[in-house]
């Protein structure tokens, strides 16, 4: 019977053997020349039948991986899971902004479920296949860890609708939104140049498992490159990751890196730092150092964890993502794929803005910052 089968007949066979779990979901199944052989026809015929298994959803082919059995139909529960690598309420991560964004996107018909890794790559397996069962599709804000895009990929390649946010791990293929933050660098570069700066450093955390962190520091070099023909690398101080989490030791190892920064060898009077905290960090020692920011030392940051609220916010120039824009692209992505499980990956980057320190825009904020200082009204406000 074999010998005679058609195309019709081959793809049920192979769509009754899928259908009662004999092929598991996420299996590969055999190349095109291998279960010719097995059925005793032509090559043209095993890809017609797997090409209508394709057109109904039984199975995706996935470039380097081949055709692998999808999740099987199965109807919606209209949830949809938000993994994040930490949540941090008190600094509003991940932003409120950006989950409404998502939920009005998604519709109110469709439940959110919170899930927070807390930085444990363990923590994160056990979401993503959980998940992958349980609701109808994941966006995920994955950890930096080496480990992650084997994690992830292994979710897309299965057929679970998956958008990956903030950052792409090495060996993910699937749909993914991220902040495009090079052309807000580069235009930051520009304006530093227009007011007389030419020595600008860059201070960051040395995460090289992290695409986004490393997109930010190649922006800087290019930029740098482009606008001053100059090799950058030598105004750029890593701090390790070790300080991330110790403050003492963090607010430390800034201090070392702006003063070496700014001694007659290097003599920047400029700085870009790759996230708030470092920001706010390197405003404290230029405190410390007697650089007035702004009239004589001007620090570019970029609004990212820990997204804070600096100190004289005014004073210095920010890039900030557009979270709201984020949301709503990931959900549309998501969205997408749980409506046609054949939708191809794709990658969308949104560009961030620039907004320019104004000093001289804020006499009101100026007034707030006196407040504050004063420690008798602020045993009022107490």
């Amino acid at each position: 019977m074999a010998q005679r089968a058609n195309w019709k007949q081959i793809a049920d066979i192979l769509r009754k053997k899928i259908e009662s779990g004999e092929i598991a979901s996420g299996q590969k199944l055999p190349r095109e020349e291998d279960l010719a052989t097995q059925f005793c026809v032509s090559r043209s015929t095993i890809h017609r039948a797997l090409k209508s298994l394709e057109a109904d959803g039984h199975v995706a082919s996935r470039k380097r991986a081949g055709t692998i059995v999808t999740h099987k139909k199965r109807g919606q529960k209209h949830m949809v899971a938000l993994i994040f690598d930490r949540v941090a309420h008190n600094f509003d991560f991940p932003a409120s902004e950006m989950i409404e964004a998502i939920r009005e996107t998604l519709g109110e018909q469709t439940g959110l479920v919170l899930c927070d890794s807390k930085d444990s790559i363990e923590r994160e397996a056990n979401f993503l296949t959980r998940m992958s069962k349980e609701t109808d599709g994941i966006i995920c804000f994955p950890i930096a860890d080496q480990r992650d895009g084997q994690l992830l990929e292994r979710v897309h390649t299965i057929g679970c609708p998956i958008v990956v946010v903030d950052r792409i791990p090495a060996g993910y293929a699937g749909s993914s939104v991220i902040s495009d933050d090079r052309e807000a660098i580069h235009q930051a570069i520009r304006v530093l140049k227009a007011k007389g700066h030419s020595q600008i450093g860059f201070i960051g955390f040395h995460k090289t498992t992290v695409s986004s962190a490393m997109a930010r520091y190649k922006a800087f070099v290019d930029a740098m490159q482009t606008e001053f023909s100059v090799d950058a690398n030598s105004y750029v101080r890593w701090i390790g990751l070790d300080f991330e989490t110790n403050g003492e030791l963090l607010q430390t190892a800034i201090h070392d890196a702006v003063l070496a920064l700014t001694q007659p060898d290097k003599g920047i009077t400029a700085v870009i730092c790759m996230q708030d905290d470092l920001g706010l960090r390197t405003m404290l020692v230029a405190d410390e150092l007697n650089l007035r920011v702004h009239e004589e030392f001007e620090i570019v940051t970029i609004n990212e964890w820990p997204p804070l609220a600096l100190k004289r916010p005014w004073d210095i120039h920010r890039i900030v993502r557009k979270k709201r824009a984020i949301g709503i692209a990931a959900a549309q992505l998501l969205q997408a794929q749980v409506a046609n499980a054949l939708t191809p990956p794709q990658s969308i980057a949104i560009a961030a803005d620039l907004i320019t320190s104004s000093p001289f825009n804020a006499p009101e904020l100026d007034e707030v910052q006196d407040w504050l200082n004063d420690s008798q009204k602020q045993e009022i406000i107490i």
